[in-house]
């Protein structure tokens, strides 16, 4: 890797362009960009002092948010890989951490010899050291490894090189601009989709803004603010912001357009974010409102190719369920210890999140699910989530839920619970939602039965729960034959 693609480099270069700016502002003070690039290189300085080299892997257990930023470029200048502390780490097997570092604050970290970050790495305290820098790290090797979990459930890690997050970075300079954004995160220091943010904050010579407060955003010139709906619901309750923040960019979690509008009376747009880890920041849907107050969602391409399709690989039509697939230039290679999982994961060149969703109107991204809800019919994959909103499209039924009829000796055929809400008649709502079934998918979905049931089980995620329902259907079986017996 050369010094252009060092990222420790990259930001000295932005410094020595804007030393007086400020790139991070907390709430009682700010860093210019020329001061924590001493940081940096203090922190980097002490790093090899304790032997911190290319061959090293360097944890770091912090929740401080200079002490994070810092060892991160400082880990990158010296070639090291770099994580923050996480538990799952244990479970990576292609890496071995060789290096504990904690702040302050982590004083239990210390029992794993960890080294404390301490008064003596800030610049003030330490006498000019010569760092020995090298340009010839290798590209291709993983620098920044991240824990993700999926829909698996079990730990996988990506190693991201150096050379992809400034690609990263550099493809969010529509949003980061130079000089002019003043970015505010209401993800902990630690988090993923903080990390990519500062990043591209820092690298394209914007200004970071550490403070969950609202009431600082405006006198601190903030105009892009990044969290999950729950995390801007709860610091914005009851609040007004005045005047409205140009953008909030909402990640992390489905966003209904019940909360989209309580968010747009303090913001103008309202950008609902979709990535993942594995390839970063790749489609917007913007919402905003029209002169009449209502709610408009307009997709909006990034340079991520990010499609939609069916069982066969084929793009999907506007309105047909089909499961996302994304393609683009710095998208991870895969994952560190989970072959199964990256051969289910990424495929000819694209990575399939898992994600079940449809185009909407204006080519806004709906999103409807995840593909694990796939159930195999003697050989034909259903989509189980696609059916169900198909049947709750029907009216008369306000929700509902398919899954394969478990009992002994049952063909292969799904069956249904469905609420039936009263605006048609029950005979009449069944009827067309099998119709649609079959208009839809074919005669093998349309399923046998659907039965009347108060509630839909589901998860606390909002995810049905179809192994709920097989054991409802069993039980009651169970129940019947018992009967017969008596």
């Amino acid at each position: 890797m050369t010094q252009g693609e060092n990222l420790g480099f990259v930001l000295q270069r932005v410094a020595s362009e804007r030393p007086d700016q400020a790139a991070i502002v907390f709430e009682d003070m700010t860093i210019t960009y020329d001061q924590l690039l001493r940081i940096i290189f203090g922190f980097a300085a002490k790093m090899q002092q304790f032997g911190v080299g290319q061959e090293d892997f360097v944890i770091v257990d912090t929740d401080e948010p200079t002490v994070a930023i810092a060892s991160l470029f400082a880990a990158a200048l010296l070639g090291a890989k770099y994580a923050n502390n996480h538990e799952e780490f244990a479970h990576l097997k292609r890496f071995t951490p060789t290096k504990f570092f904690h702040s302050v604050e982590k004083n239990g970290s210390s029992a794993n010899g960890s080294i404390k970050i301490d008064a003596s790495w800030t610049p003030q305290n330490q006498p000019d050291t010569d760092i020995q820098f090298t340009d010839t790290q290798d590209q291709d090797s993983p620098w920044l490894i991240v824990h993700t979990s999926g829909s698996t459930g079990f730990p996988k890690f990506i190693g991201l090189t150096q050379a992809q997050i400034l690609a990263r970075s550099n493809a969010a300079s529509v949003d980061f601009i130079s000089g002019k954004t003043v970015f505010c995160s209401m993800f902990d220091c630690t988090a993923r989709p903080y990390i990519s943010r500062m990043l591209a904050t820092l690298i394209n010579g914007a200004t970071l803004v550490d403070s969950k407060k609202p009431e600082f955003w405006i006198p601190a010139g903030v105009n892009l603010v990044m969290g999950s709906p729950v995390q801007v619901r709860a610091r914005l309750e009851g609040k007004s912001l005045s005047p409205k923040l140009p953008v909030l960019h909402v990640g992390g979690g489905k966003l209904a357009d019940t909360m989209a509008l309580d968010l747009l009376q303090n913001f103008d747009l309202v950008i609902d974010a979709y990535g993942a880890t594995e390839t970063n920041h790749s489609y917007n849907n913007l919402k905003s409102l029209n002169e009449d107050g209502d709610i408009v969602t307009k997709g909006q391409p990034l340079d991520s190719i990010v499609e939609i399709v069916n069982a066969d690989g084929e793009p999907c039509q506007v309105n047909e369920v089909g499961a996302i697939r994304i393609q683009n230039p710095y998208l991870a290679s895969g994952y560190l210890d989970s072959p199964e999982a990256q051969a289910k994961c990424f495929i000819d060149g694209w990575f399939y999140p898992g994600d079940i969703a449809s185009w909407g109107p204006m080519r806004a991204l709906n999103f409807v699910g995840r593909t694990d809800h796939v159930i195999n019919l003697g050989g034909a994959k259903i989509n189980a989530l696609a059916v169900d909103h198909l049947m709750i499209s029907t009216k008369g039924i306000s929700d509902a839920i398919c899954f394969k009829n478990p009992k002994p000796g049952a063909l292969n055929e799904l069956l249904a619970f469905a609420v039936f809400d009263g605006s048609a008649p029950q005979l009449q709502a069944e009827s067309s939602a099998k119709f649609a079934c079959n208009e839809q998918f074919g005669e093998i979905v349309v399923p046998k039965h659907i039965r009347p049931i108060n509630f839909i089980p589901r998860f606390e995620d909002g995810a049905p729960d179809r192994e709920a329902c097989i054991l409802m259907v069993l039980e009651r079986s169970r129940d019947m034959l018992a009967k017969q017996r008596e």
